[in-house]
């Protein structure tokens, strides 16, 4: 359980760092999830889409 709670915690982390640096249209949840090292298809366990995953932040 400890390993899912680090991998979203991975994926915010990496939302953050890219929305800073990049600004939220110009950062892809394929980025997001390349930065937080899973697949792009792991973010969708956790958030149903990109606007979900900033409302979660």
């Amino acid at each position: 359980m400890n390993s899912l709670l680090d991998k979203k915690k991975c994926i915010i982390q990496s939302a953050l760092d890219l929305i800073q640096e990049n600004g939220f249209h110009a950062s892809p949840v394929s980025q997001v999830a390349k930065n937080a090292g899973v697949a792009a298809s792991t973010i969708y366990t956790y958030f149903e889409n990109k606007d979900a995953l900033i409302i979660g932040i």
